[in-house]
């Protein structure tokens, strides 16, 4: 079995890369793609910034996950063609689109597999008016837009079109069952 490496993802960086600047022209990106390179950031797959540098997360390194890869760095790519200041607007999501940066059914399960890989320390909850309370997702850290959340004061956010009445975080040390996103507690 083949594993992800430096010298596999610096092949399968320089592929894409002569792919999509036969696509669109090197010269009318607004960021020219420098280099790659390996990050401790644990919450994302990659990122770009403005000096052309695509980020892996390290918890690539010697998986198999290369559908998942090639995903992400068509995804970055994309964000050095348009620029970082569009964001994920629709600019961003034409050129995404273009240069093939989906997630088929392989990319969504290795995502899921890479996911298992990332060790989080909370559950954020919501708590609904309905009473129900919801698993939204595994973080690493406690977000000041949750923890000072006031449902009165600020816009209401809604899970299912059901509005929220807070936000709590849970210890996932702390959990002895099993937990699924979008799931009640």
């Amino acid at each position: 079995m083949i594993y992800i490496t430096n010298s596999i993802v610096n092949q399968l960086y320089h592929r894409i890369q002569d792919e999509l600047f036969a696509m669109v022209n090197q010269h009318h990106w607004s960021i020219q793609p420098v280099k790659w390179t390996w990050t401790p950031v644990k919450t994302k797959y990659g990122m770009a910034d403005r000096q052309g540098i695509i980020y892996l997360n390290q918890l690539f390194k010697q998986t198999v996950y290369f559908e998942l890869l090639e995903a992400v760095f068509r995804h970055e790519f994309a964000h050095l063609c348009v620029g970082l200041q569009q964001g994920h607007n629709t600019i961003f999501k034409q050129c995404e689109h273009r240069f093939k940066a989906r997630f088929n059914a392989v990319a969504k399960q290795q995502a899921i597999y890479f996911e298992q890989r990332i060790d989080y320390k909370y559950l954020l909850v919501a708590e609904l008016y309905r009473g129900d309370t919801i698993v939204l997702k595994k973080t690493h850290r406690k977000h000041r837009k949750y923890t000072n959340y006031c449902s009165r004061r600020h816009r209401c956010f809604y899970y299912q079109q059901q509005p929220i009445r807070q936000f709590r975080y849970i210890l996932i040390k702390d959990l002895s069952e099993s937990f699924k996103i979008g799931a009640p507690i």
